[in-house]
């Protein structure tokens, strides 16, 4: 047996780092932006919400690179969301986005780009029909928070695959100003309105509103911005005339969606229940034939670069990738 030459031994290292940079890139390949930009209510568990997300995509497979900003610039880029799988607004409010930065976000979907909403998510953009359409419906008011049991309405979506048949959770119990499931949503979990108190309406005068049972959290693929002009759906999700004369009502959209009204304390982003509940839901979303992961021949989405997607670590850069800390 003979020692290994210095250059032997150097070629091998470098073979190794090679193998577990790869290693490291193809485990990078999805590409996450966590926007919570506030105008609006500022929820206090938004930090604590990114941080779980970002780590249950760095420790889970399939995982993904979490982007997190709260500039609003970054939307203007002419192309910059296109390299995203998907967006997730993390108790977004109010305004939230310039009109150019809302055109860039609608252009994104149209073109098959993945969304997914958290709690507050419901409460923004409200001058974009496209966006109450896209998220699933505005949101109208809660009563105090409070200990509620949900029933399981689709035990085959991932998002709620781990639950029984209902779940006890602590939370605000989001109503809405329509009813999801007339943009085409479907229902995963929906509240008992029955085990919990709400002194501001009654289950009859919400469920004209938003439909029975009570919705809390859907999905959707495809036909993610259309609009039957030939049924009135109300609550903000109407196109406007000046919406439909600038271009800009918003169609089509080939990619999946995802919301939960769940997410309001520090506490509920800790428990088991409802990390599996985002972490199922995310993974799903990022799941889509319509992204440029999934098939290289669609428009938006992260491409496999070999060089960890050019994630960036800049601290003069508010947008942060979550693979060198979580």
């Amino acid at each position: 047996r003979f020692p290994l030459s210095f250059a032997t031994s150097s070629v091998i290292l470098i073979l190794v780092s090679i193998f577990l940079a790869s290693a490291i890139e193809a485990e990078a390949k999805k590409k996450v932006l966590l926007y919570s930009r506030t105008e609006g209510f500022r929820h206090y568990s938004i930090p604590t919400a990114i941080k779980i997300i970002r780590s249950l995509g760095k420790n889970n497979k399939p995982g993904w690179q979490s982007f997190a900003t709260e500039d609003a610039s970054k939307f203007e880029k002419k192309g910059w969301l296109e390299q995203f799988d998907a967006i997730v607004f993390v108790s977004v409010s109010g305004k939230a986005l310039s009109h150019e930065g809302a055109e860039n976000m609608r252009k994104y979907i149209q073109k098959g780009g993945g969304y997914m909403g958290i709690h507050e998510a419901c409460d923004a953009l409200h001058d974009y029909s496209w966006y109450g359409r896209l998220v699933g419906g505005f949101f109208d008011y809660h009563p105090e928070i409070c200990h509620a049991k949900l029933r399981i309405e689709d035990h085959s979506h991932p998002s709620v695959a781990h639950l029984g048949s209902t779940w006890e959770v602590y939370d605000e119990m989001y109503n809405f100003l329509s009813n999801p499931t007339d943009v085409g949503k479907k229902l995963v979990l929906s509240a008992d309105d029955n085990s919990y108190p709400d002194p501001v309406n009654s289950i009859a005068y919400r469920a004209r509103l938003q439909g029975s049972p009570h919705p809390i959290a859907w999905y959707k693929e495809g036909h993610q911005l259309n609009h039957n002009p030939h049924r009135k759906l109300g609550g903000g999700l109407d196109p406007t005339r000046a919406e439909r004369k600038a271009g800009q009502a918003g169609s089509g959209g080939d990619g999946r969606s995802f919301y939960t009204a769940l997410g309001h304390t520090n506490k509920i982003w800790h428990q088991k229940d409802f990390q599996e509940h985002v972490l199922g839901a995310l993974q799903w979303v990022l799941e889509s034939p319509s992204l440029r992961s999934n098939d290289p021949t669609k428009q938006v989405g992260s491409k496999y670069t070999g060089v960890a997607n050019n994630a960036t670590n800049n601290p003069s850069d508010p947008t942060t990738a979550s693979s060198s800390k979580s």
